[in-house]
């Protein structure tokens, strides 16, 4: 009977083992879902595309900016190459910088034109090797920086237009710093005080201002 009775004890003690076994293992599997959940409602909320692809360049994740972009669920998107996506000449270009990235194995980010669906952007993207379970993968996001580009572009030209409206007019001009120093001034400006501008530039108001009085005296 006590043999009988200690075989049952240790029965129920290794049951009540398996079973706390068991909830903690549930309990890890909880959290490692909702850590996985987490971090992929962080990709999906990013304004990026972001993707991760095998040494032979196929997708193996894309985020939903990337799903968006390209019309497609991620079963879909799976597998697929640059060569699913661009012109074959494009698509070679993009497989050497990736292969160049496998190589250095770094980040390496740059500003490139592309053209989407018969439409002339430009995206800011950047490539680099991630290692996760033991295996590589390369980890790509991309950021259409089109209308960022367009603007600077913009206000490239109108300050362009307004030094050659500046440099051209017959009143002085002078923009000077906080220091003294002069920031610019045009060419009417230059002549009136008998210097050249690029020499101008290089003084300091109160010297200039100062000795302008002795200047006109010698006129």
């Amino acid at each position: 009977m006590e043999t009988i009775e200690k075989i049952k004890a240790d029965y129920l003690e290794h049951l009540k083992r398996v079973q706390e076994l068991e909830a903690k293992e549930k309990e890890l599997a909880q959290k490692l879902r909702m850590s996985e959940s987490i971090k992929l409602n962080i990709l999906n909320a990013l304004p990026l595309n972001i993707f991760l692809e095998d040494r032979a360049g196929r997708t193996l994740f894309g985020n939903a900016e990337v799903l968006r972009v390209q019309g497609m669920e991620l079963d879909e998107l799976i597998g697929k190459t640059v060569f699913d996506f661009f012109p074959r000449h494009i698509a070679e270009i993009n497989r050497a910088d990736d292969l160049e990235i496998w190589r250095q194995r770094k980040l390496i980010s740059k500003e490139v034109p592309v053209g989407f669906r018969g439409e002339e952007r430009v995206m800011y993207t950047g490539k680099t090797i991630i290692r996760a379970e033991n295996e590589d993968f390369l980890l790509g996001f991309g950021l259409d920086i089109t209308d960022r580009v367009a603007m600077e572009q913009k206000l490239r030209e109108s300050e362009e237009k307004f030094r050659n409206v500046v440099d051209q007019a017959a009143d002085c001009f002078f923009l000077i710093g906080l220091n003294g120093e002069f920031v610019n001034v045009n060419s009417a400006a230059a002549e009136l005080l008998g210097y050249e501008q690029d020499k101008l530039l290089a003084m300091n108001a109160r010297h200039i201002f100062g000795i302008l009085p002795q200047k006109w005296k010698k006129c």
